[in-house]
C-alpha cells in the first residue's frame, strides 16, 4: 500500500543522492588535485624567477643575461620590475591554494551532510520495513479470524443439519411406532373375538355374537 510505495520512492531517492555525492566527489577530487598541481607549478616558476633575478644582479654581466630572457618576461628584469612579476605570481599561487582549500572543505561538508542523510534513511527504512511487517501480520490475523469464523460457521451449519436429520429420522420413527401399536391392538382385539367365537361354537355349537 502507501507504506510499500513511500519506502520504494526513499529507496530511489537515496540511489539517485548517492549518484550526485558520487559525481560530485569526482569533481571535488579532480578539482583539488588540480589546484595543488597548479599551485606547485607557480610555486616552482617563482622560485626560478627568483634564482634568476638573485644570479642577474650578482653577475657583472648583467646586460648580456637579461637579453637573453624570454619575451614574456621583457621589461620586468628590473628589481622592481621583477618583483612586480614575481608578486603576480604569488596572487595566482594564493588563488590556487584558496582554490583547494575551500573545495577540500565543500567536499568535507558535503560528504558529511551525505552521511547523515544516509543514516536518516536507513533508520527510516527500518521504521517503515517495520510498519509493513505489521501490517501484514495485522492482516494475517484478521484473515485467519475470518476464516476461523468461516469454519466455525460452516461447522454449525453441519451440526444443524444432522440435528434436523435426526428429528426427522426421530419423528417418522414415533409415527411409524404409533401405527404398529394401533394395528396390533386392532389384531389382539381381533383375535380375542376369534377366541370367544371358538369357545361358543364349542359349548353351544352356534356362533356366538360380539
Amino acid at each position: 500500500g502507501s507504506q510499500l510505495s513511500q519506502l520504494s520512492e526513499n529507496q530511489e531517492t537515496l540511489a539517485k543522492q548517492t549518484e550526485v555525492r558520487k559525481l560530485e566527489k569526482s569533481e571535488n577530487e579532480k578539482t583539488v588535485a588540480d589546484a595543488k598541481s597548479a599551485e606547485e607549478a607557480v610555486a616552482k616558476a617563482i622560485q626560478v624567477l627568483r634564482d634568476f633575478y638573485a644570479s642577474s644582479f650578482v653577475q657583472t654581466a648583467t646586460t648580456s643575461r637579461l637579453s637573453a630572457a624570454p619575451k614574456i618576461f621583457e621589461g620586468a628584469y628590473s628589481p622592481s620590475g621583477g618583483d612586480a612579476v614575481i608578486a603576480m605570481l604569488e596572487v595566482v599561487q594564493s588563488d590556487y591554494s584558496k582554490l583547494e582549500t575551500t573545495t577540500s572543505s565543500q567536499e568535507i561538508s558535503a560528504q558529511k551532510d551525505f552521511d547523515n542523510l544516509k543514516s536518516e534513511m536507513a533508520i527510516l527504512k527500518v521504521q517503515q520495513e517495520k510498519d509493513v511487517e505489521h501490517k501484514k501480520a495485522q492482516k494475517g490475523e484478521k484473515e485467519q479470524q475470518i476464516v476461523g469464523k468461516h469454519a466455525d460457521l460452516q461447522n454449525a451449519d453441519k451440526e444443524l443439519t444432522a440435528a434436523m436429520e435426526y428429528y426427522e429420522q426421530l419423528k417418522d420413527s414415533c409415527l411409524s411406532s404409533g401405527s404398529t401399536a394401533m394395528e396390533r391392538a386392532q389384531r389382539r382385539s381381533e383375535e380375542i373375538q376369534s377366541l370367544k367365537e371358538a369357545m361358543d361354537l364349542l359349548e353351544t355349537g352356534t356362533p356366538g355374537t360380539p
